[in-house]
């Protein structure tokens, strides 16, 4: 792990051991949280300009900035691939298969 000095010990394991699980496809140990947590989505502003740099318009479009220790805690390591599915009201994220 590139960043293990970020996490204590003992979070490092439960994350290797979680990663472990995920690629083997075993099922997830009972003691992993699974909280709910409340986000809102924001928005990002985006800058539309001519091809020679002339100012045009600013647009937003919906925004979702996930952040914190859980992400660790569920196994989501910095610097890693995650695959995103969507549906009508909901996401789904997983870690993306190596290769």
């Amino acid at each position: 792990m590139i960043f293990s000095g970020l996490i204590s010990g003992r979070d490092l394991k439960k994350c290797m051991e979680l990663k472990r699980v995920y690629l083997q496809g075993q099922r997830w140990p009972e003691t992993v949280t699974t909280t709910t947590r409340r986000y809102t989505v924001g928005y990002i502003s985006r800058r539309h300009a001519t091809r020679s740099g002339e100012f045009l318009y600013y647009s937003q479009s919906p925004g979702l900035h996930l952040k914190g220790d859980w992400l660790a805690e569920m196994g989501f390591e910095t610097e890693q691939k995650v695959d995103v599915t969507s549906q009508l009201g909901q996401l789904v994220i997983r870690l993306a298969e190596e290769g």
